[in-house]
């Protein structure tokens, strides 16, 4: 019987030494040091195959979505260099950060090496609030934010440009805190005469001469029209179900949906559902004749495979004549 144990980077069967791969970084720990108004860092580690044989480096693993890394080459012959470049995107992250890139290999004696990188994240910028939740808002009206901007410097704070990514939602620079001429007003304006929809918009500001913003504001809600559906689209995860009991499975197949209509004063008919799926029993039941109704679906049997589609609800409404629910079903583990 052999019998193998490592010595150093070699290999050792039945005393006789073979060379082995070796991943050796330059450093373990990239430190930014402190920074400040941006919204990520970019870093790179080198490294070689520091053994006698073939090394190969499998995908990094960053410990959290903030991190993206990459290395390249994959697979080094001895002596070789390769590089590992990473990103890591600070959002709204403040204090001291520090990440980890976890980077498997090959190598007999440390198959999988730990990278830290740690920065310590400076705000000169204070934005409240960062983020508006405008939540629903009915189709044809309008709502109104104010947002404070201060530079925390002490310097004075000076915003050339106030840019959004969609005409759903305005801003601009309407006055200066207080005269106080470190801080500043923006008023942020959701449009609702745009058709029903869900929006997450940004709101980026801009200091004068600089190409990318010193801040984003984000701006979600949702544009309501006279019919508030809720789910706004169905998802059906179908495992193994043989050996669960009926009603049990009879839960898992069957999703329900409720349909309201948004302005008090208004009633709408909602009839005659149908579905891509064939097969698919669809119950419609009014709750509250044209004001809310009930919408129970049902898949005909265990599906066998994934597939995507739409149900749809026909309203006397003259803006949502159909209402469209997306549906998704998704079989796994078959």
């Amino acid at each position: 019987m052999k019998r193998l144990f490592w010595i150093g980077s070699f290999v050792v069967v039945n005393g006789l030494a073979f060379a082995g791969p070796q991943l050796q970084f330059d450093r373990t720990v990239y430190d930014f040091g402190r920074t400040a108004n941006v919204s990520s860092v970019v870093g790179t580690f080198t490294f070689r195959n520091a053994g006698d044989a073939e090394l190969r480096i499998a995908r990094p693993a960053p410990a959290c979505g903030c991190t993206v890394a990459g290395v390249k080459p994959e697979v080094l012959q001895p002596g070789e260099t390769g590089e590992l470049v990473f990103t890591l995107h600070l959002g709204n992250m403040r204090g001291i950060v520090q990440k980890t890139i976890a980077v498997p290999s090959n190598d007999p004696q440390n198959p999988t090496q730990q990278l830290t990188i740690r920065a310590e994240v400076v705000r000169i910028y204070e934005v409240n609030p960062q983020t508006i939740g405008a939540g629903d808002l009915l189709e044809g009206t309008n709502a109104q934010f104010t947002v404070h901007v201060r530079r925390v410097d002490g310097q004075p704070l000076q915003i050339e440009r106030v840019v959004t990514t969609s005409p759903v939602v305005n801003a601009a620079l309407t006055s200066t805190g207080s005269g106080d001429p470190t801080e500043a007003i923006i008023t942020v304006t959701v449009d609702g005469s745009h058709s029903p929809r869900r929006f997450s918009e940004r709101v980026q500001l801009f200091a004068p001469n600089e190409s990318s913003p010193f801040t984003e504001i984000t701006v979600v809600g949702r544009i309501v029209g006279d019919l508030l559906v809720l789910p706004e689209r169905l998802s059906w995860g179908i495992g193994n179900f043989e050996r669960l009991p009926a009603s049990r499975v009879e839960s898992l197949l069957t999703r329900t949906i409720t349909v309201t209509v948004a302005k008090p004063n208004q009633s709408v008919e909602v009839s005659a559902p149908e579905a891509d799926l064939p097969g698919m029993d669809l119950q419609l039941t009014a709750l509250e004749p044209g004001k809310r109704y009930m919408l129970v679906a049902r898949l005909p049997e265990i599906p066998k495979e994934s597939a995507q589609g739409a149900i749809r609800l026909h309203t006397t409404s003259a803006k949502q004549p159909i209402v469209e629910i997306p549906y998704q079903i998704t079989v796994v583990g078959k």
